[in-house]
């Protein structure tokens, strides 16, 4: 606003502060429908095993948006800062991410009922965990973790038992991380983000054995996503533009396609 002796106020912002939007879009690009949930910026975007419903943080915690009626449900009330949220096969849980303390190495893996009721769980004591999940089959809880000299590599921990978490996924090199995955549907297959090409790259490999490795992507690659059936594998690439790479499992081999490019996303 500006005064009338010429003086101007303003408030500095940023794009980070504009209303964040999900949106549905089919394989040309065409927007379908929209959702505002009035968060400033939303991120970790999870649809539910039954598709009606998305998981996603905000600054102001984890809520659910409800797909048909539009109405948001908040999951988390404290004031620790957590993300990553992941749907148990069911649809009936959420588990995340919960930083505990300021400062790197001090993250719990928490879940809760997928409708906001009942109390926080704490699935894992305190470290620098990410990407918590269930595999689709509910056997094991998955994240990547990596401390000091160990790399940042995918682990799995069985559900039931008193078995240890073991590394699935380690990094080739010390110079190099893992930094996302997603299991696929039957839970026979994860794909994962490495950048031990020196940039980061689409993955294969089974699961949980860990044996094998295929490369998806061509020219970089980033936050992979099956489709419902498993045929297929979306990615984002390094220039926002989505592909979709067709996917076959031939016993315990798997036949990667060439990426074929939908659209540009802004």
């Amino acid at each position: 606003a500006v005064s009338q002796n010429g003086i101007m106020v303003y408030q500095v912002g940023s794009a980070v502060m504009a209303n964040s939007r999900l949106v549905w879009f089919d394989r040309s690009g065409k927007a379908l429908d929209e959702y505002d949930p009035h968060e400033t910026t939303i991120i970790d975007v999870r649809l539910s095993p039954d598709n009606k419903r998305a998981a996603f943080a905000a600054v102001s915690g984890i809520w659910t948006l409800d797909l048909q009626r539009k109405t948001k449900t908040r999951i988390t009330f404290d004031q620790q800062v957590v993300r990553e949220p992941a749907w148990s096969s069911d649809g009936k849980s959420l588990v995340f991410s919960a930083q505990v303390t300021t400062g790197g190495g001090n993250v719990e893996i928490r879940s809760k009922a997928a409708d906001g009721s009942g109390s926080e769980k704490t699935l894992s004591e305190q470290n620098n965990y990410h990407y918590p999940g269930w595999s689709p089959d509910g056997k094991y809880l998955t994240y990547l973790w990596g401390d000091g000299e160990k790399m940042v590599s995918l682990w799995v921990r069985p559900v039931s038992g008193d078995a240890k978490p073991i590394a699935i996924v380690q990094p080739p090199s010390p110079q190099s991380n893992l930094s996302y995955y997603r299991i696929s549907p039957d839970s026979h297959w994860v794909a994962y983000i490495s950048d031990e090409s020196g940039q980061q790259e689409v993955y294969l490999t089974s699961f949980p054995e860990g044996k094998g490795k295929w490369k998806v992507s061509a020219n970089g690659g980033y936050y992979p996503a099956w489709s419902g059936n498993g045929k297929e594998l979306f990615y984002s690439g390094v220039t926002d533009d989505l592909f979709a790479c067709p996917v076959t499992p031939k016993g315990s081999e798997i036949e990667v396609g060439t990426p074929q490019h939908l659209f540009h996303t802004p």
